[in-house]
């Protein structure tokens, strides 16, 4: 008798085991296989607006054409780095970036409670405040509502679908621990379009308003999804661009992605991008009162400027 009830007891917690083993890997079950390579960016979008953390970091190195007035001249950007962590739920970034070329320029900006702060090698030791609209330009938080996600990727789609945009789906890839879908995205000079809020000589993707944190802002606006940092007036125009992004296949967030542009003039640019510490805890908070600057101090360039700018200078 007591053999019998060891049996069955032993079979019950097997069973129970088994149906916990189950239900876990239920949950963690991964989605279909896409085919689709537009499906697979669109359904890439919508895990990354679902999202509540993320550290993001980048490189980047060639050239790209510099606007000054009425002329344009290169500038290189090899060695170029930034590192961010953002709170996508809370509408809070904090960024870090190296412009080595660039007199070895350095910075850290912060977002948080629709101010941002921005802190260079250029502007003194410390943050110029101003106010941002960080909620709206990140426009990935999951309280954007569904109505906002539709139009995200609505406007995902027609960019993907509009004239001179290609995506084709290449052999799945390995990305760390896991099994990627790798997706080529070709941008000709057919998809651009002038834009009156665009710097001169530059140019703005369509669709624009409708991508997440302005991944398509306008050509010398703030850095994409970045409010508070430096604007530079680049001219795209002319530029042929080539992305390819990995998204895993289990949870469907994208990875990586990498871009290869070629400009107009000949010059040559490849920046690469990389997610990690996905809905990890992060702290992001806005700098100490006496570590904000109150209007005085300005630009401290390592170089003399020459007389006659034609773009003004900010006074801090």
């Amino acid at each position: 008798m007591q053999t019998r009830a060891r049996l069955r007891i032993s079979f019950t917690v097997m069973s129970l085991a088994v149906a916990a083993f189950l239900a876990i890997a239920a949950c963690q079950s991964t989605p279909p296989a896409i085919s689709d390579p537009k499906q697979i960016l669109t359904q890439s979008l919508l895990a990354l607006q679902k999202a509540k953390t993320v550290h993001l970091a980048a490189t980047l190195d060639g050239a790209v054409p510099l606007v000054i007035g009425s002329s344009t001249s290169p500038i290189a950007l090899d060695g170029s780095t930034a590192n961010a962590d953002l709170d996508l739920a809370g509408s809070r970034f904090r960024a870090t970036f190296l412009i080595p070329t660039l007199f070895g320029l350095t910075g850290e900006a912060i977002a948080v409670d629709g101010m941002s702060y921005l802190k260079t090698t250029f502007t003194g030791p410390k943050y110029i405040a101003s106010p941002t609209g960080v909620g709206s330009r990140l426009g990935v938080s999951p309280s954007a509502g569904a109505s906002s996600s539709a139009d995200r990727t609505a406007g995902l789609l027609a960019l993907l679908t509009g004239p001179g945009v290609t995506a084709t789906k290449n052999a799945d890839a390995q990305c760390g621990s896991k099994t990627c879908y790798q997706v080529t995205v070709v941008v000709t000079p057919d998809a651009v379009s002038p834009s009156p809020a665009a710097a001169p000589g530059g140019s703005a993707l369509p669709g624009s308003p409708a991508l997440p944190g302005g991944f398509a802002a306008p050509v010398g606006s703030a850095l994409p999804g970045f409010p508070g940092l430096p604007s530079l007036p680049v001219d795209l125009s002319g530029a042929t661009v080539t992305f390819v992004v990995t998204v895993e296949k289990d949870t469907l967030r994208p990875a990586s992605v990498s871009a290869n542009a070629t400009m107009a003039g000949g010059q040559a640019l490849k920046a690469t991008l990389t997610t990690s510490n996905w809905d990890a805890a992060v702290s992001i908070q806005a700098p100490p009162a006496d570590q904000i600057g109150q209007g005085s101090g300005g630009l401290q360039l390592p170089f003399p400027l020459p007389s006659g700018l034609p773009f003004a200078l900010p006074s801090g």
